[in-house]
């Protein structure tokens, strides 16, 4: 356990400087304390990065989920077998869309 530190410790050493990183600012002090970046990139930016897909694309994509969760045929807003069934014209046999979900 050498050089390992317990969750004691932690609080005690938060509880003396509550700004001691820009994180822990932003948490015990609030967004006007820390010393943040100004912005953020977006989960769109994120994603096109590291994906081959632009920003419009992405946006696109989160577009047509939400469209697709909001007609979950339960009003869940989950999307399963019985809520695709509904937007596949002719629609699949039941077992290749029960494949997708196991």
């Amino acid at each position: 356990d050498k050089g390992r530190v317990t969750w004691e410790v932690v609080q005690r050493w938060l509880a003396k400087d509550r700004a001691l990183t820009p994180l822990c600012a932003w948490i015990f002090e609030g967004p006007s304390h820390a010393d943040l970046p100004s912005s953020f990139p977006t989960l769109a930016q994120t994603l096109a990065n590291v994906t081959r897909f632009t920003e419009t694309d992405i946006a696109s994509l989160e577009a047509k989920y939400r469209q697709v969760s909001a007609a979950s045929v339960d009003g869940s807003g989950r999307v399963g077998p019985e809520t695709l069934r509904t937007l596949f014209c002719p629609p699949l046999p039941p077992s290749q869309l029960n494949s997708i979900f196991a």
